[in-house]
């Protein structure tokens, strides 16, 4: 990660989606390899010299040699993958490596809209004691060996698939010296027209040892993006504590640039203030050292991250974009095919009340239910019956939802990210009578002092109440007779001047107040304490 500040403008771009597939990501994740993920790590920090078996050790954009040693070692890497075509993109002496997968040639689509997943590839460590960009160190493990490692594991995945859009991944050099190799990508882009979709950014996403915490950097054109990813990590279960950061002035790495030419664009970071402490994060000490080493990183981490990224992908490219209609200036409206039962709701029960069932989809989603705006658990239910619906996803979901007594009108939004359809259900609640809490107030209290309130609240209106006051031992100390409150008849109260029947004042100590309240011919109770004080 870089770090320089510039102004810009943003432009935004409209689209919407049409389903053409069901998603593959159960059958992708499996396919993401731990040990792959380390060993380009090991490779790119130890950066050997592929004539003279020499470590560089670095991968510094100054030093020409090893900067160049790098990008060889991308470029094999990507070309080990025979549908990716490579290239190098030369400019200022530097040079980004680019691996473009094709949209599918029998495409029913133009195939011209452009998906990025990028990361860059040189280092620097400056932060250490003397250091110099020709002559010492600079491994970056983290920053970013890791992001690269990330996308070339996705690249060797998706490149088996093919799609109806355009997959372009992009290793860029000059990101420690000022973003110059993302600049010059967005620029020559911008020049050739072309209709870049989505940008995917992966930047040190491997110190974390304290939490699953991943900041999803967006700024207001690309925020839909950052709901791709939430929607993968609750489908696929993976367990991220996502934190989208919706910020314009973050401007450390190389979606910036992208932002600036109006492109939506996201970067996935552990921290985008990795030298301090934040929540679910512990500074980074090896930030931009000569220490950031791939034994300090979290190699499970940027597995997931790697999946979470792949899975997200392969959803947005199982879309079909529609570009905004300049006559009429709507869009297109999608073609979503979704099917959703619920299950019957358990009567007699309490708030907040379990709602569920079973949802159909052809890409993942995300199901909340209101009132409340409550996101729905889901789990993913794996079929054998794939041929009888091979275009749909499947999960059941649940959520505890407040409801009231009698007719209840649900709405529930299934969404991705591109918008929300909603279906509505009534749902008549026949809630079981709970007594909810009883209060004594004051308490505790100077005996015989004061008079006594106790209030006691039902979820439902009740017919009668009466309190006892027992000792400790149980035995029955007072009778009172409750009352039932005319404007909230869920609630009822009592009085007690702290004294027996025939008017003495009670000793001191702990006594046992308990209601009792009728409901429909059956009596329910609820007690609590209460400290008699000299």
């Amino acid at each position: 990660m870089g770090r320089f500040h510039r102004w810009f403008t943003s432009v935004s771009l409209f689209f919407v989606s049409l389903p053409i597939l069901a998603g593959r990501g159960d059958r992708l994740l499996p396919q993401v390899q731990f040990d792959q993920i380390r060993t380009l790590i090991i490779d790119l920090q130890e950066n050997v010299d592929l004539k003279t078996g020499v470590p560089y050790y670095t991968r510094n954009s100054y030093h020409r040699p090893a900067a160049d040693n790098a990008a060889k070692i991308i470029a094999n890497t990507f070309r080990q993958s025979p549908r990716l075509h490579v290239r190098e993109e030369k400019f200022s002496g530097l040079k980004n490596i680019v691996a473009d997968l094709p949209a599918r040639s029998d495409s029913n689509f133009s195939g011209d809209r452009i998906f990025i997943i990028s990361a860059h590839y040189d280092s620097k460590a400056n932060l250490s004691a003397n250091w110099h960009p020709l002559l010492s160190k600079a491994p970056g493990a983290n920053d970013n060996a890791s992001g690269i490692s990330s996308m070339l594991e996705i690249a060797r995945i998706l490149s088996a698939y093919e799609y109806d859009h355009h997959l372009r991944f992009v290793a860029f050099d000059g990101e420690e010296i000022g973003l110059i190799g993302s600049s010059y990508h967005a620029r020559q882009a911008v020049q050739r027209g072309e209709s870049i979709a989505a940008v995917i950014n992966l930047d040190m996403i491997g110190y974390n040892w304290k939490t699953n915490l991943l900041q999803i950097a967006v700024d207001q054109s690309s925020h839909w993006l950052s709901k791709s990813f939430q929607i993968s990590n609750q489908w696929y279960d993976l367990g991220f504590l996502l934190d989208i950061v919706v910020d314009p002035m973050f401007v450390d790495s190389d979606h910036q640039p992208f932002w600036v030419a109006g492109y939506p664009a996201v970067t996935l970071i552990e921290s985008t203030t990795p030298w301090r402490d934040g929540k679910g994060y512990d500074a980074n000490p090896f930030f931009h050292t000569q220490q950031d080493t791939v034994d300090k990183l979290n190699i499970r981490l940027i597995e997931k991250v790697t999946k979470l990224t792949l899975v997200t992908m392969d959803s947005l490219l199982s879309h079909s974009f529609v570009d905004k209609n300049p006559q009429s200036g709507e869009f297109p409206r999608p073609i979503e095919e979704f099917h959703i039962t619920f299950n019957p709701i358990v009567q007699a029960q309490i708030n907040p009340v379990k709602i569920s069932g079973q949802v159909m989809t052809p890409f993942p989603v995300q199901i909340i239910i209101s009132p409340g705006n409550v996101v729905a658990n889901l789990n993913r239910i794996e079929t054998s019956d794939d041929w009888l619906t091979p275009n749909l996803l499947q999960a059941s979901f649940s959520a505890q939802v407040h409801l009231s007594p009698g007719p209840n009108h649900l709405q529930v939004a299934i969404a991705n990210q591109f918008g929300v359809m909603a279906v509505e259900k009534m749902v008549d609640f026949r809630p079981a009578f709970q007594l909810e809490e009883i209060k004594i107030y004051p308490n505790p209290v100077l005996a015989g002092h004061n008079q006594i309130t106790f209030q006691t609240i039902a979820n439902q209106p009740i017919d009668s109440i009466r309190y006892t006051v027992l000792a400790s031992n149980g035995q029955i100390i007072r009778l009172l007779e409750g009352v039932v409150d005319n404007t909230y008849p869920q609630v009822g109260f009592g009085w007690w001047n702290g004294r027996v029947a025939y008017g003495n004042k009670v000793a001191t100590g702990v006594y046992i107040c308990r209601a009792d309240v009728q409901f429909q011919g059956q009596t329910y109770s609820i007690s609590e304490t209460l400290a008699m004080a000299k």
